[in-house]
């Protein structure tokens, strides 16, 4: 018999200041979003396209082709270059299961854009996936987007973050 993990929340929250204006920003965090997405955050690294559909009832998802792919969150709410709301889904063999809801907002900061992650995840995590929450978005908008937004490049190094 296995043991079951505690009813939990974890909070999320996350701030980066990227040197680019919202309108920049925002086009790489929705129609770009499969350039810079660290490929050690997909369950597939093979054959799969990341993909935004930023717009209420849109996707974000792993599509793998053939019909076949991973849905993360249906898009619940936009308001282009300024808010984005999602809400998905943890199952339990990436640490769940939980419910998570989240959204992005993007704010002028002078010459550029403030980024600010605000996401709540509920139910049962395992102590591992809500470790790895903070770690996981700090390395994917610090360390993947802003890079991308400020200078093109695309992180390929490998992640030394736990993602579940």
């Amino acid at each position: 018999m296995s043991e079951e993990q505690a009813f939990r929340s974890v909070t999320v929250l996350h701030e980066v200041r990227i040197d680019a204006p919202r309108e920049k920003v925002w086009e790489a965090l929705t129609t770009n979003i499969g350039v810079w997405w660290h490929r050690d955050f997909l369950t597939r690294n093979e054959n799969c396209k990341f993909t935004l559909d930023a717009r209420p009832g849109g996707r974000l998802y792993e599509d793998w082709g053939n019909d076949e792919g991973l849905l993360w969150y249906h898009v619940i709410g936009v308001k282009p270059n300024e808010e984005l709301r999602l809400s998905g889904e943890l199952f339990p063999d990436f640490g769940g299961p939980a419910r998570m809801q989240g959204t992005w907002t993007l704010r002028a900061d002078g010459d550029g854009t403030m980024l600010r992650l605000d996401e709540r995840v509920f139910g049962q995590l395992s102590d591992t996936a809500a470790a790895s929450l903070t770690s996981g978005w700090k390395f994917l908008f610090d360390e993947c987007l802003k890079p991308y937004v400020e200078t093109g490049e695309v992180n390929t190094s490998p992640a030394d973050v736990s993602c579940g």
